[in-house]
């Protein structure tokens, strides 16, 4: 089995946003899921603030890799579009499904808020995204 077929699944929600922004691009590889595990770690790394030491300088490190691989995705026939697509998924589907520690009655309902908030949206969108996509 390889990374692809174990990790792959991610890319799909780049690759959508790749279709729907850039029609007549041809676009392959797994960069989209790469992407969505940055979204993943950057919201693992807020939603642990409290507890982590060296906080501010592990979300220095991970900012910088995020804005360096994206002006990476600048160069020719590198297709920003998933890039872009697979960081905002792994954010959205990281508050939705990762588990998360509370601290204190405010913080775990402002954090079920956020992710049902965010789940509804998602699911307003993906098929509005699915039929443009598809139509183009």
């Amino acid at each position: 089995m390889t990374a692809d077929d174990t990790y792959g699944w991610p890319r799909t929600p780049g690759n959508l946003v790749s279709v729907t922004l850039a029609p007549n691009m041809a676009t392959m590889g797994a960069s989209g899921a790469v992407y969505g595990f940055l979204g993943c770690m950057l919201v693992d790394l807020l939603q642990s603030w409290q507890i982590l030491p060296d906080r501010w300088r592990q979300l220095f490190w991970l900012v910088l890799q995020i804005v360096a691989f994206m002006l990476l995705g600048t160069m020719p026939y590198i297709d920003n579009w998933a890039h872009v697509g697979g960081l905002i998924f792994g954010i959205l589907a990281s508050i939705v499904f990762l588990p998360y520690i509370s601290f204190g009655k405010w913080d775990k309902w402002r954090k079920r808020y956020v992710s049902a908030y965010l789940h509804a949206h998602a699911c307003s969108i993906f098929p509005e995204t699915v039929e443009r996509g598809g139509s183009k």
